[in-house]
């Protein structure tokens, strides 16, 4: 398969290559499937960084950090993991005794397992050795786990790695959600310096230009040895909204049932599109959920919040009016909580006093924990309200003291992703509000 265009993805690619040459650090937030991996490839591409950066891009080095390559999240793990990305990626350009006498520094720091400041203290050599000869990048991908992971002591030790190097060391972080949305207020003192580095420029991972869309259509098609007709790949873009993943299964569908594709308003109700709505819609917060519903429905909203939604490319302005990306995903929306017809089973039905619980139809009582039933006990109870941390964790801790909640945010967020897992293609009735609470919607 041949290389895509040098001006894919330029709205975001010129902006972000512009903003690390000069020094700066750069947050991306894309929503699910959007095509965060490919557009990392191409920022990585020599012939892009020539196309953009011209005389500035031969010291510019990109390097991705994988977290799932990583031994674990904990700090010595971080550093050892970021090291070794660095070695891997960067070695080759080292004369063999630097590259050699780096290597044994980091062999050193895996005989030494958990010894967090000999891993930093190792990172940061490795770091002033690159960074003497060139300027280098580090591109962090679905950084979501990570940072939600890593304890402040880490993400200090990156801002103190910044602050060091100056310039020539740039951090540009890619997620699902804005960093300011991943950490509790209690924990934003230990967070703030590393986020500050990259809140003054963050962007949007929207969807595909035409263009680009069109290009991944036949890219799609050209991969099954097949070829989409052009009033077909226009009706697919446009249906899409230009989302790489809605692209992917519609072109599918294109391929191996065209006639699917002639009833536009029934899309979303397909399995494999579905799924992918439901993608997008479930990692979405509580909040953010609420927020898009009015502006599906075509209801009165305030157009101050669902800022946070045109920054991930959800919404968009036609002729002045904002709207969803996607005319499969809005239909998606304005099912949700819609009737299924006559005898159709809830989204979840709890019986507390039988110790029972179904979910979509489905008897899932055996595979949530005691204290994982009792946190949608004590929200069925309350249906429809958003109940505080504080009161959820008096609930089900009674008489305990309530100095740290964290214990009680971990239990909602495992929650609400087991239930995902229960039914992929599915809303999730647990919603979480930051800073407010936790509700359970109901029918």
């Amino acid at each position: 398969m041949s290389e895509r265009p040098l001006a894919y993805r330029s709205e975001i690619v010129e902006p972000v290559l512009h903003s690390v040459a000069a020094g700066e650090c750069c947050s991306l937030v894309g929503v699910s499937g959007v095509g965060k991996s490919n557009l990392l490839q191409q920022l990585q591409r020599p012939d892009v960084l020539q196309h953009y950066l011209r005389a500035q891009a031969q010291p510019l080095r990109l390097v991705v950090i994988d977290a799932n390559f990583m031994a674990d999240w904990t700090a010595w793990g971080f550093f050892e993991g970021l090291t070794e990305a660095l070695l891997v990626a960067l070695g080759a350009d080292l004369p063999p005794a630097a590259y050699e006498a780096l290597r044994k520094g980091h062999e050193c720091v895996l005989a030494t397992t958990a010894n967090a400041a000999l891993a930093l203290r190792q990172c940061a050599t490795t770091l002033a050795q690159l960074c003497a000869e060139r300027r280098i990048v580090l591109l962090f991908d679905e950084f979501d786990p990570l940072f939600t992971q890593l304890s402040g002591s880490v993400l200090r030790n990156l801002r103190g790695l910044r602050d060091r190097f100056k310039y020539r060391l740039m951090y540009v972080t890619v997620s699902r959600q804005p960093l300011a949305l991943l950490r509790d207020e209690d924990e934003w003192d230990a967070v703030e310096p590393f986020v500050e580095l990259l809140s003054l420029r963050e962007l949007s991972i929207g969807p595909l230009s035409v263009a680009d869309a069109a290009d991944e259509v036949s890219r799609f098609a050209a991969r099954h040895q097949a070829e989409v007709a052009a009033a077909l790949c226009q009706n697919i873009v446009a249906q899409s909204g230009g989302h790489p993943a809605l692209l992917r299964a519609l072109t599918q569908l294109a391929l191996t049932h065209p006639e699917s594709l002639d009833q536009s308003l029934k899309l979303h109700q397909l399995p494999t599109v579905q799924l992918e709505c439901a993608k997008i819609w479930q990692q979405l917060t509580g909040d953010e959920q609420d927020d898009l519903l009015p502006v599906a429905h075509r209801q009165p909203f305030d157009p101050r919040l669902v800022r946070h939604l045109v920054l991930k490319g959800l919404l968009r302005d036609d002729a002045g009016t904002l709207t969803l990306f996607s005319p499969v995903l809005r239909e998606y929306v304005m099912a949700l909580g819609q009737p299924a017809g006559d005898g159709a089973a809830p989204p979840i039905w709890l019986d507390p006093a039988r110790n029972t619980l179904h979910y979509y139809g489905s008897d899932v009582r055996s595979r949530l924990g005691p204290l994982e039933y009792r946190l949608l006990c004590y929200l069925w109870e309350r249906p429809g309200q958003i109940c505080e941390v504080a009161d959820v964790a008096q609930g089900l801790h009674p008489g305990e003291p309530l100095d740290d909640l964290t214990r009680v945010r971990v239990l909602a967020r495992r929650v609400a992703h087991r239930l995902k897992t229960m039914a992929p293609d599915k809303p999730v009735p647990l919603r979480i509000h930051r800073g407010n609470g936790y509700q359970l919607v109901v029918e």
